[in-house]
């Protein structure tokens, strides 16, 4: 069984080591980053070069450029929260049974209303 080790300066490509950057591929990283900056691909810079020879080289993800604030943003899980928050109106599942009793009263009224609505208009022609 094959096991992977991290190694600094070494490249891993799928789990197989690919040794360590030709100065093609800095030279390759190096307008990858010109571009990236928004120059042309042939204006790469000295520091272009050593950023992408440090990419090469270095394992693991790329630290942040601010290594305190990236630290101060972190969130402490014990820490007490900010507010107090408030209750939460509980609710209870709304129950079958109850909701066809609902449908069939909501029924019988409309349906009496509606009868109601008739004989009147009926009273009208009646009258007339």
């Amino acid at each position: 069984m094959n096991e992977s080790t991290d190694q600094d300066g070494k490249i891993i490509i799928h789990d197989t080591g690919a040794g360590v950057p030709s100065p093609e591929q800095v030279e390759e990283r190096a307008r990858e980053l010109a571009v990236i900056a928004g120059r042309v691909a042939s204006d790469f810079t000295n520091a272009d070069v050593a950023q992408a020879r440090d990419e090469l080289l270095r394992s693991g993800p790329p630290e942040p450029a601010d290594a305190d604030r990236a630290v101060a943003e972190v969130t402490v899980w014990d820490e007490p929260p900010g507010s107090a928050g408030r209750q939460a109106v509980n609710r209870g599942p709304q129950d079958e049974a109850n909701i066809a009793q609902e449908l069939v009263e909501e029924g019988l009224e409309e349906a009496l209303h509606d009868e109601m609505v008739e004989a009147h208009k009926k009273n009208i022609d009646a009258s007339s």
